[in-house]
C-alpha cells in the first residue's frame, strides 16, 4: 500500500494563511509562516535555512501559478519536502533521487486505491515533472554540496624509520661485567632497596607515634576538669613571670658591672702620663 501525502505536511488552514500572506503586505510573510510549518528542518546554519525556505516557497508559488486547489498544493509541497529530505538524509545519487520522486508523483497521479490516488491529472503530472527537472534536479549537486556536513581531517606524516622498532644497541664485550662484579652490583641495589624500605617504615612509624602522642595529649587535656586546667594555667603564668623577672634582674646586674668596668678603663687611660 502506498503512502499518500495529501494534508500530511500542510493543512488547509495553513495554505489559506500562506495565500493571504502572499497577497497582502500586512502581517507575517510567507517565509515567516514557513518557518513555523517546517521547524524540524531548520537549524543553526542560516544559509541552509534560507535554501530550504526558498525551495518550499517556490513550490507553493508554482502551485498557485498553476491554479492548484488546496489539496494539490498540499500534495505538491509534501512531495518536494519528502524528496529533498530523503535525498539529503540518505545521500542519494541524482538517479535514485529522481526515481524516488517519479514513483511518489505517480502514486499521486493515478486513481487506483489503495495503491495510488489521482490527486493530479496527467497534464499536471507532466508539468510537475518538467518543473522539478528544470529547478531542483538541475541544481541537485548544489543542494547536495550545501547540505553536506563539513568534515575536517587532520593528517600526520611519519618517517618509516619511526614506525619500526629498532634493535637496542648492545655494549661491547670489553665493557661487560664479570660475574663477580654483576653480583656485587645486584647486592648493592638490594642493599639500597632495603635501606629505602627501612627509612620509609621508620618514617611511617614516627608519623604514627606522633599522631598517637598527639591524640593521647588531646585526650588527657580533654579529661582534665576545668578548675585543674585553670590552676595549671595560673601556675604556668606565675612561673613565667618569675623567670622573666629573674632574667631582667640578671641583665641589669650584668649591665651595671659592664658599665663599671668601662668607667675604670676610661679613668686609667686618663691618669696615665704621656710617653
Amino acid at each position: 500500500m502506498a503512502r499518500f501525502l495529501s494534508w500530511e505536511h500542510l493543512r488547509s488552514q495553513q495554505i489559506a494563511a500562506l495565500r493571504q500572506a502572499a497577497s497582502s503586505a500586512a502581517g507575517p510573510s510567507a517565509r515567516q509562516l514557513l518557518k513555523q510549518i517546517v521547524p524540524d528542518q531548520l537549524g543553526e546554519d542560516l544559509l541552509r535555512n534560507d535554501i530550504i525556505l526558498d525551495l518550499y516557497a517556490y513550490a507553493l508559488r508554482q502551485g498557485q501559478a498553476w491554479d492548484f486547489d488546496d489539496e494539490r498544493i498540499s500534495c505538491l509541497f509534501a512531495i518536494v519536502k519528502e524528496v529533498h529530505t530523503a535525498s539529503i538524509r540518505h545521500r542519494l545519487t541524482i538517479e535514485r533521487s529522481f526515481a524516488f520522486f517519479k514513483d511518489t508523483l505517480i502514486n499521486h497521479s493515478i486513481q487506483r486505491p489503495p495503491f495510488s490516488v489521482g490527486v493530479f491529472s496527467q497534464d499536471q503530472m507532466r508539468s510537475i515533472l518538467d518543473w522539478m527537472l528544470d529547478t531542483y534536479f538541475r541544481h541537485y549537486k548544489l543542494y547536495q554540496y550545501a547540505f553536506t556536513n563539513r568534515v575536517t581531517m587532520s593528517i600526520s606524516t611519519y618517517h618509516p624509520s619511526s614506525l619500526v622498532q629498532l634493535v637496542p644497541k648492545l655494549p661491547p664485550l670489553a665493557e661487560a661485567l664479570t660475574e663477580e662484579q654483576r653480583q656485587q652490583q645486584l647486592d648493592e641495589q638490594q642493599r639500597q632497596l632495603e635501606e629505602q624500605q627501612r627509612a620509609e617504615a621508620a618514617a611511617t612509624a614516627a608519623a604514627a607515634e606522633e599522631a598517637r602522642a598527639r591524640a593521647v595529649a588531646e585526650e588527657y587535656e580533654a579529661s582534665l576538669p576545668e578548675d585543674i586546667k585553670d590552676k595549671v594555667s595560673l601556675a604556668l603564668e606565675r612561673e613565667v613571670a618569675y623567670l622573666k623577672k629573674k632574667m631582667e634582674e640578671q641583665f641589669q646586674h650584668q649591665q651595671a658591672e659592664l658599665l663599671a668596668k668601662l668607667a675604670q678603663l676610661e679613668a686609667g687611660q686618663t691618669g696615665s702620663p704621656p710617653t
